[in-house]
């Protein structure tokens, strides 16, 4: 065996490619290699006659890579996964020794002086710090992000992967302790005071406890509406679900799942809070989701029933009761799969729906709807006037 020659067939050329993207771990190196290769595939495939596999293939290749003006760095990537292409074939047989030799040989291009960087200045990297709005929870989350890159040095994909668990004490200081970064490499950073300081603020105010410490925001006011709406500090709870009902519906839209829940949530909260026509209008509009759908779950006539409950509160007693009726018989067969809380909240609704047991009686008289089960306050900073963003 002389020369690995191109054939028409793009399977083999296919196969010869995946024993050099099987060789290399790293993803970004993989798709780096897959570029160079398929590049070379295709300039092979239009030259006439079809050259072998050789060495002055390889470097007729790299002149023709100078032709287009690439960079050094571009052209001894493209040549470098060439090589390591003749080394796999050469090792599963596909091509002699000798050949693959001589393109292992073949030079790439010199690099000759060193690049002079640019690099932000004290005041510009605080100009940058500063940009975000730290009124919002986008905010604080944006400036955490640019302060671990800023004075830590991260990779993004780094500061992608980071959770609470890196950010350790050693000797009285902060560090990102066992990051794993590019090449599988284990490092330790030591980070500054001032960054410590910006990311405390982001997950007290995300509610960020463990886990990523920078994970999708709307998931963290999610869950922090939950949390105040468990702790019954109910009027933080309702700033945190309408702050991620704009989001969502700057995201998904009006007619998607997520936007439905989070209606049917923001309207929970009103009900216990007593405005009931608020509640009316947010959980009309998660039912009108369910139905038009045709969602078939608890959930669904979870929220049917506490629609019926703000209805007969808020002056509709008959459509209210109608709907009462429909939900409780609905929610019968699916008892099992409600959760404990979503129980507890159901029979308090039913103990003061059971009062008005005329249609001019008002649930108003008697305070909340239902009563939180703790009222014990938590330390987390939260600013619900601020607007989300």
């Amino acid at each position: 065996m002389n020369d690995l020659v191109v054939v028409p067939q793009t399977n083999h050329w296919q196969k010869l490619k995946a024993l050099v993207l099987d060789s290399v771990s790293s993803p970004i190196t993989r798709r780096v290699y897959n570029l160079g290769l398929d590049e070379f595939f295709a300039w092979l495939s239009a030259q006439e006659p079809r050259p072998g596999f050789t060495r002055a293939t390889v470097s007729a290749w790299r002149v023709a890579l100078e032709a287009r003006g690439l960079g050094a760095v571009s052209i001894n990537v493209r040549i470098t996964a060439v090589r390591k292409l003749a080394v796999e074939a050469a090792d599963n047989g596909l091509l002699a020794p000798e050949l693959a030799n001589g393109i292992t040989r073949v030079k790439g291009v010199a690099s000759k002086g060193v690049r002079l960087g640019n690099w932000l200045s004290v005041k510009q990297a605080q100009t940058l710090l500063n940009a975000p709005d730290t009124t919002t929870t986008k905010g604080l989350r944006d400036r955490a992000i640019l302060a671990v890159l800023l004075g830590c040095g991260l990779r993004r994909s780094e500061v992608a992967a980071l959770t609470m668990g890196h950010v350790q004490q050693r000797d009285g200081r902060w560090c990102i302790v066992d990051l794993v970064g590019k090449h599988g490499r284990v490092r330790t950073i030591p980070m500054p005071t001032w960054v410590k300081v910006a990311i405390d603020a982001w997950t007290a105010a995300a509610g960020v406890c463990d886990g990523p410490v920078y994970p999708d925001t709307q998931s963290c006011l999610n869950s922090l509406a939950e949390l105040y709406r468990r702790e019954g500090q109910l009027a933080r709870s309702e700033a945190a679900y309408e702050r991620l009902l704009k989001a969502r519906l700057r995201t998904y839209g009006q007619d998607n799942p997520f936007t439905a829940h989070t209606l049917g949530g923001l309207g929970e909260v009103k009900l216990q809070r007593g405005g009931f026509a608020e509640a009316v209008t947010a959980l009309r509009r998660a039912v009108d989701f369910y139905r038009r759908e045709g969602v078939d779950n608890w959930r669904r006539y979870y929220t049917e029933y506490l629609l019926g409950a703000s209805l007969a509160s808020s002056g509709k007693y008959t459509e209210g009761q109608d709907l009462l009726v429909s939900a409780k018989q609905s929610l019968a067969s699916y008892k099992d799969s409600i959760p404990p809380e979503y129980r507890r909240i159901l029979d308090q609704v039913r103990q003061r729906v059971a009062k008005a047991d005329r249609p001019r009686s008002s649930l108003r008289r008697t305070g909340p709807l239902v009563q939180p089960e703790k009222r014990a306050r938590i330390d987390v900073r939260f600013r619900p006037q601020a607007a989300y963003r």
